[in-house]
């Protein structure tokens, strides 16, 4: 996803995927401006339990896909 698609996700708190992990939802997502003033886009992932975050390129981040309910 794009940063734009980033802040729209985080907005409305939705669970994303990154290398394979499913993260609760998007805290932050902005840019990393590096010693030139170059700007590098982030996003901050919360885990599942609540207890720690990681930063990720948002471009690797994808929305978790919503699992068909099925009954039986």
């Amino acid at each position: 996803m794009n940063l734009k698609e980033a802040t729209e996700a985080a907005k409305q708190r939705l669970p994303v995927i990154h290398n394979g992990i499913e993260y609760l939802r998007i805290k932050q997502a902005g840019y990393d401006y590096d010693d030139q003033g170059n700007p590098t886009p982030f996003v901050q992932l919360l885990d599942k339990c609540k207890h720690s975050v990681s930063y990720a390129d948002p471009a690797r981040v994808t929305l978790k896909e919503e699992t068909p309910c099925t009954e039986s």
